[in-house]
Formats: C-alpha cells, structure tokens, sequence
C-alpha cells in the first residue's frame, strides 16, 4: 500500500541526507509558501503600490505613513494574539485565518478609494500577517529535526525575500497596462494560489520531542542583556520600517528612471532571500553579538544612502544593504534572545516579548516618517531620521554584549 505523506496525518521521517524527505519536503515548501503570502505580498506589496496610489489619489506623505502605521498596528496585535494560542491544532486554523485574512485583505486594498478604508483593511492584513507568519514558521520548525532547524529556518525566511522581489516585478511590469486598483487585484489572486498549499501542507500535530532547558521560578525577564537587546530590537522595527514603506516612493520621485523605484525593491527582495541563511552562518562563526553589529553597520548605511544620491548604482547599493541585514538582524535578534533566557518555558515568553518591541517600532516609524516627510518637504529628513534610530540599535546592542560578556558569557 502507498504510504500517505500527507503533513497532518504522517510524523516527518528522519531527515538523514543532504535532501529532506518527501513529508519534509511538503511541509516545507508550505511554510515557504506561507511566508511569500503573508509578508511579500499581504504585507509588503504596499510599498511599490504607494506611488502609484498616491499619484491617482493625491494624498499625502503623512496619509500615507498612517496607513502603514496601521498594518503594522495589525502586525502587533496578531504576534499578541500568538502568545494565547496553546496546541498545535488551534494554532493551526489561525495560521489558515491569518492566510485567509492576507488573501482578503490584499484584495479589498483595492476595493476602496477612501483613507480610513485602506487603514482598517491594511490593519486586518497586518494580523493576518502576523498570525501566518509567526505560526507557519512554528509549525514547520516543530516538525523538523532540531538539528536541521537553522537550515529549515533560513529556507522559510528567504520566502519573505522572494515574495518582496515578485511584488516589485509586478509593479514593474504591469504598472504600464493595469490601474493600481487592478494590481492589487493580481496580488490577491497570487497571494490566494500561495495560501492554498501552505495551507494545505502546513502540519497540523507537532511532533513529540523532549522538552530541553532549565526549569526555575527566576524571573528570566530581569536580564539587562536580554533588555537592552530588546532595546535594541524595538529600534530596529522603527528604523527599518521607515526604508520598507517609503524607499520605492523616495526613489520614483526623484526624477531618476522611472523604473528605479520598483527595481531597487526588487533588489531589496533578492537580497533579502538568502540573507537569514547567510547571517545565520556569520552568527556561527563570529558569535550572535558581533554579526549583530555587521549586520547593523550595514543596515543604517542602506537607509540613509538614498538621502545623499539617488543615481541608480548608489539606490541598488542602498537596497542591497538594506535588504542584506533587516531580515538577518531578526533572526539573529530572536536567536540570541531566546539564547540568553535559559528558562525552558520562559522562551516563548521571550521570543513574545521581543516580537512585541518590534511590532511597536514599526508603528511608530511610518509615522513619524510621513510626518517628517511634511515638515521637511521630502524623505530626506525622515530616512536620515530612520538611519540615527538604527545607529541607537547598534548601540544598544554593544551595550547588550558588554552585559552579557560581564556575566562571563562570550558574545
């Protein structure tokens, strides 16, 4: 009889070789699908969308930061809701009805043509962003073994990347022939062929495995490295968010080719695919600490480039580094968070809290962006603003690895 590889029926066979087995394979490429879905069209086809929507709709800088404001108002809300969510089988069906929310949500940016409109159906995206996310990644990785995890993770991840540069070559491509209204309509229709098999083979059981780490009543939360981490973290999602909304709209404006823009999103996507996997590697060899801080270097250079050339070889320099380190520093972020809370059942709680401190600068940077953008006249001011919110993360993260190093811990 013909064994049923279905993820949700069948325990993932032991991953021995180089190549994962057929389950494997599966549950995967689901989660792989999951992230280009929920992050590189639900959540960030907003970007190379705002020109265009602007452009036919006339509203402003600070509208348009608000709105952004809002997805990622939505994105915290949905990491919130995660932390509530107890089985493998509840957290499921919230990663299928954050899809679902993706799928819709990307949809009815296109059936509105009013300001609060767009806000409430971005905000519903960014929980369905979130919820898919956060779970699809959780219950893949729960399904493979321990020792693959960082492989596995780097693979979901490089979804995110790959979604960002296809919502970039869409606007490229069909800009010329579709209103911004139909776009949206063709991001929704791809982000629902992509929903449906990460749905479908996202498992729906976690896979029994001894629980590891130590057990005490410590309030692991009173960790000043873990806290300026977390410091650290927050400026990060406030710095970075400010590139990730307006950087195609800086760039279209600009006066350079009109293809730059969608081109150097692109860029920001191709160089984000392989980025986790790539930190992830560095992260081993130099420790979590110091990759943090390459990682950082690189990814205030990438924000504020723009601000002083926008010829197309220093906007390709620009979003490479951009999208080389944003994703990078996440997962390092978490790693070395979770790294240095050793209370087994804290982790989560950890990984929650600095999921929190994320979502929360990245509310407050697109609004203070677009609202730079106003006072100032242009982007400049609010991409110079974004870079120094990123050198604090840098700085917050040597102050996280003295810490840590002061409790006699390499860094």
């Amino acid at each position: 009889m013909k064994q049923d590889i279905t993820p949700d029926r069948v325990q993932p066979e032991p991953w021995s070789g180089t190549t994962p087995p057929p389950a494997v394979r599966l549950i995967l490429l689901g989660g792989f699908l999951a992230q280009m879905a929920c992050m590189g069209l639900g959540r960030f086809f907003y970007t190379p969308m705002l020109p265009l929507m602007q452009e036919d709709m006339g509203f402003s800088d600070a509208v348009g930061g608000w709105i952004a404001g809002a997805n990622f108002l939505g994105y915290l809300v949905g990491a919130l809701w995660v932390t509530v969510l107890k089985t493998a089988r509840s957290r499921w069906w919230m990663n299928a009805g954050g899809l679902v929310l993706c799928v819709v949500g990307t949809f009815l940016s296109g059936a509105f043509e009013d300001e609060s409109a767009w806000a409430a159906v971005r905000f519903l995206t960014g929980v369905g962003s979130a919820l898919a996310m956060v779970l699809s990644m959780a219950l893949v990785l729960e399904n493979v073994e321990e020792r693959h995890r960082t492989r596995a993770s780097g693979f979901l991840v490089s979804g995110v990347g790959g979604g960002i540069a296809l919502s970039g070559l869409l606007t490229l491509i069909l800009k010329s022939y579709l209103s911004w209204q139909a776009l949206w309509f063709v991001g929704g229709g791809l982000c629902l062929v992509m929903a449906i098999p990460a749905i479908v083979w996202t498992p729906r059981h976690q896979a029994s495995r001894p629980e590891k780490g130590e057990r005490t009543a410590t309030a692991w939360w009173i960790n000043t490295p873990y806290l300026l981490l977390t410091v650290a973290y927050f400026l990060e999602g406030a710095g970075y968010s400010v590139s990730a909304t307006f950087l195609v709209d800086l760039l279209q404006n600009a006066g350079s080719a009109s293809w730059l823009g969608d081109g150097a999103w692109i860029a920001v996507g191709l160089a984000a695919a392989p980025s986790a996997w790539l930190w992830g590697r560095a992260a081993s060899r130099f420790g979590g600490h110091r990759a943090l801080v390459i990682a950082y270097c690189f990814l205030t250079l990438g924000v504020v480039v723009p601000v002083y050339s926008t010829q197309p070889v220093f906007a390709f320099l620009a979003a490479i580094m951009f999208g080389g380190t944003f994703l990078g520093i996440v997962g390092m972020s978490l790693a070395v968070g979770t790294q240095m809370v050793p209370q087994a059942e804290a982790k989560a709680q950890a990984l929650a809290v600095l999921t929190i401190a994320f979502g929360a600068g990245q509310i407050i940077g697109p609004v203070f962006g677009g609202e730079t953008a106003i006072a100032y006249g242009g982007y400049q001011g609010a991409l110079l603003l974004a870079g120094a919110v990123c050198a604090g993360g840098l700085v917050f993260t040597v102050l996280s690895q003295i810490a840590y190093r002061r409790q006699g811990i390499p860094a």
